[in-house]
């Protein structure tokens, strides 16, 4: 994915199935890694961007197909 342009963000929210994975600094420059089982299709992950007012965006959602190993980078 593509990091937000809006000055206002401060965090990326990671979150797997609904549940809450991790919170990366917008600040940072960052690689998620994570392991999709071979008995998995996929794994289901989503992002939010996160405002300075903890205002959440729409979650972005991102499926990682068996035997992918990572989200992505933002730079």
């Amino acid at each position: 994915w593509t990091a937000s342009p809006s000055p206002d963000v401060v965090a990326y929210r990671i979150y797997n199935n609904s549940q809450f994975v991790e919170e990366i600094s917008a600040a940072s420059l960052f690689l998620f890694t994570t392991r999709v089982s071979s008995s998995s299709a996929a794994a289901n992950y989503s992002i939010t961007a996160v405002s300075s007012g903890n205002i959440e965006s729409t979650p972005v959602p991102i499926t990682i197909e068996s035997g992918s190993c990572c989200i992505g980078t933002i730079s």
